[in-house]
């Protein structure tokens, strides 16, 4: 089972990344929901679940700290 979960999860994160390749210049931003903490890794937003509710805020907070 953990393998399999293993699996998933990397193959999420291996979309995300050819996702950005096939089209790098309508991609500011990628955006992932999850149980880990909120954090900003270059262009992926992770949005912990419980903080679903504010991700209109926090994804235009990720946008201008990526501009600066």
């Amino acid at each position: 089972m953990e393998q399999f979960i293993l699996k998933k999860l990397l193959s999420w994160k291996n979309c995300m990344k050819k996702f950005k390749e096939l089209f790098p210049d309508k991609v500011k931003l990628r955006i992932r929901f999850s149980l880990d903490n909120l954090k900003l890794d270059d262009d992926v937003l992770n949005i912990p679940l419980f903080m679903a509710d504010q991700a209109d805020q926090l994804i235009g907070l990720a946008l201008e700290k990526m501009e600066q």
